[in-house]
């Protein structure tokens, strides 16, 4: 997988999120890396045979006091993981019979949602219930919807 049709493939990705949860991500960078670093890995404490997708990193929009972002503060990162993602996009193409573009669409929309749940503030646990239930869609009550 090559990195321009991979960060097409996020660009496409990231455009279709609805324009109230962009709202949302205030001083968050997406940032899209080959591999998972040695840093990360022994951050993460990742075990050797585990890896990851994605990664934020940042203080989640639920945890900001009233003067975040005021002054100089470098923003918030989703990081995207290239070849973590073509590989698990690969499996799932063979598991489920279906084109690796489309699963590589998947992969990605996945990730980027599952990170972004983490930069508004939902725990592993709150967003691995809401994958489970296959409600891992950017959806939120009209009251919420208002400014």
């Amino acid at each position: 997988m090559d990195k321009n049709t991979f960060e097409s493939v996020v660009i496409n990705e990231y455009k279709q999120i609805p324009l109230w949860v962009k709202k949302r991500l205030v001083n968050v960078a997406l940032l899209i890396e080959d591999v998972v670093s040695a840093d990360t890995r022994r951050s993460e404490k990742l075990a050797p045979n585990e890896t990851l997708l994605g990664l934020y990193h940042g203080i989640p929009r639920n945890a900001r006091g009233e003067g975040y972002g005021i002054g100089d503060v470098l923003p918030d990162t989703i990081t995207l993981y290239r070849e973590p993602i073509a590989r698990e996009a690969r499996r799932r193409a063979v598991l489920e019979n279906k084109p690796f573009p489309d699963a590589l669409h998947e992969m990605v929309k996945e990730t980027l949602w599952h990170e972004i749940g983490h930069s508004l503030g939902l725990t592993e646990r709150a967003i691995r219930v809401r994958e489970k239930k296959e409600s891992n869609v950017f959806k939120l009550s009209p009251q919420a919807r208002t400014p």
